[in-house]
Parts: structure tokens; C-alpha cells; sequence
């Protein structure tokens, strides 16, 4: 196996690392999935099921793939000879290898997804929309239930691994804190709103997406963030586009509700209101 994937062992040497500890991380991506294999490890998925990624028909312009990578990999958190550091500087954004849309739009997916959801739930939803994505063969489809687990695991660590994590998650409890969302995790009901979220994201030609759940909002903010620059979420913390937003979540109050942050006088309590659809 090539050992320039994402970071050559040269490479990690010279960051501090042991022979012991690249070897341990090749080992652990070829069987488990990490970052170590993230890009590389996608590559021979798709060939795999024989999907062309460029026939995915992702919602065009979505992101600014040179401005993600370029964002990316200007640090990362590693663990060194039993010690966490975090590495930056013009040496670490040449030595790390840029993603593809499909593994950037996968790596932010499940970054997110982590923050608002527990592992089930985010396995049964990722695995949802790479069925809607991939539209493979029934073949394909075993294929894909056999690799699931390791790209998983890839794309969660290749996001712990450049930091993307850490900024989401504080980003949402930010949004917790001041009363825009739920500290709990959403309704199974709110789970199914979030796939058609990232569906009609992803593959989607609608202008605009409308929704009464503070979760959903909240979810669609944080991709905002982290990747989809031309996401924004009206009627909740303006994003200030200028009237670039290609897709907007529109957080409609009105709806009938299953829960969200009710408006008090003094701004936005954690308080829970409940009604029946």
C-alpha cells in the first residue's frame, strides 16, 4: 500500500511521531477507517461500487472546495508518543492531502451530525443519504453496508483530526447557550426532517427548504459554518449574504410543532413547547 496518504510517513516523522505509531495508524485505517486513510480509502470505495464521483449530481456551487481545503488543514490535533498537540503553520497546509467534494461533503456531514445526534442515529442517517447519493446496484448496495462502518470512522476521525470537530461543537453549544436550541437530541420525527434536510441540500434544486424545527435550523447553521457557505438560515442568526445564498432554511415558527426554544420577553428561554401535529 502507497504511503502517501494524507500525510506521508516522512512527513509524520518529522511532525514527532514514531515508526511504531505510523504503523499502528496504517494498521487501524486498512481495518477500522481513521484520517490516515480518509481520502484515499473513499477513492477505492467508489471504484468499489463503480461509481464515478463526478456523476453525482450534487447541487452545483454548493461549496468552494480550494477555499475548504485551503481552511482545512492549517491545523490539526494529534496524538504524539502518548501526548496530544496540536500542529499548524505552511508546512502542515502542504503536507496534508486536499479532499474530494464527495469526502469533504462527507467529512462535514458527519462532523455535524455528531453534535446534534447519538450514534445510532447518525449511522442511520448517513447511511440513508449515501443510498440517495450513490443510487447503486443491489450489488453495490451490499458493498456499501459492508464498507459503511470503516468510511464512517474515517470521515469522523479525518474531522477530530482538523479541528472541524471541536469547532462545531462549539458552535452548537453556543447555540445552546443562548436559547436557540435544545441541549437534548431531537424526535425521531425531527431525525427524518434532518435527512430531508441533507438530501434536499446535497441533490436537491429548490431555492429554499421550509421548516418549524429548532434542530433542524440549528443543524443547517452549523453546515453553514463548517462547509456550505452558501447555506443560510432566515429567521434565526442572519448570515449576512448579501443575497448570496443559492439555498436558504426557512425556520418557520408558525408551523405546528413538536418542540423548539419558546420567545419569551427577555429573549429565548430552554424552556419546551409541545404540541401535536
Amino acid at each position: 500500500m502507497a504511503l502517501s496518504i494524507a500525510m506521508g510517513p516522512k512527513s509524520l516523522i518529522q511532525l514527532g511521531m514514531s515508526v511504531t505509531d505510523i504503523t499502528t495508524l496504517i494498521s487501524l485505517g486498512r481495518t477500522a477507517g481513521n484520517w490516515m486513510t480518509c481520502q484515499s480509502g473513499d477513492n477505492e470505495f467508489l471504484r468499489t461500487i463503480e461509481v464515478d464521483e463526478n456523476v453525482i449530481p450534487f447541487r452545483r456551487g454548493l461549496v468552494d472546495l480550494d477555499g475548504f481545503n485551503k481552511r482545512w488543514r492549517q491545523s490539526c490535533r494529534l496524538l504524539i508518543n502518548g501526548h496530544a498537540q496540536k500542529i499548524d503553520g505552511n508546512y502542515l497546509a502542504k503536507t496534508l492531502e486536499n479532499f474530494s467534494r464527495f469526502t469533504a461533503f462527507m467529512v462535514s456531514l458527519i462532523t455535524v451530525l455528531d453534535a446534534f445526534l447519538s450514534s445510532a442515529s447518525v449511522r442511520q442517517v448517513m447511511e440513508d443519504i449515501l443510498k440517495e447519493l450513490l443510487r447503486a446496484t443491489e450489488m453495490g448496495e451490499d458493498l456499501i453496508q459492508a464498507e459503511f462502518p470503516n468510511r464512517l470512522e474515517a470521515w469522523r476521525s479525518a474531522g477530530a483530526m482538523r479541528g472541524m470537530t471541536t469547532y462545531v461543537r462549539n458552535h452548537r453549544l453556543n447555540l445552546v447557550k443562548g436559547g436557540h436550541i435544545l441541549s437534548s437530541y431531537p424526535s425521531k420525527d425531527e431525525e427524518h426532517d434532518i435527512t430531508e434536510l441533507l438530501t434536499w441540500l446535497l441533490l436537491g434544486t429548490d431555492h429554499e427548504l421550509i421548516n418549524p424545527s429548532s434542530d433542524v435550523a440549528g443543524v443547517a447553521f452549523c453546515l453553514s459554518y463548517v462547509a456550505f457557505d452558501l447555506l443560510d438560515v432566515g429567521d434565526f442568526l442572519p448570515r449576512n449574504q448579501s443575497g448570496r445564498s443559492q439555498c436558504v432554511v426557512i425556520y418557520d415558527r408558525s408551523y405546528p410543532i413538536r418542540r423548539q426554544p419558546r420567545m419569551t420577553g427577555e429573549g429565548l428561554s430552554q424552556k419546551i413547547q409541545e404540541r401535536e401535529t
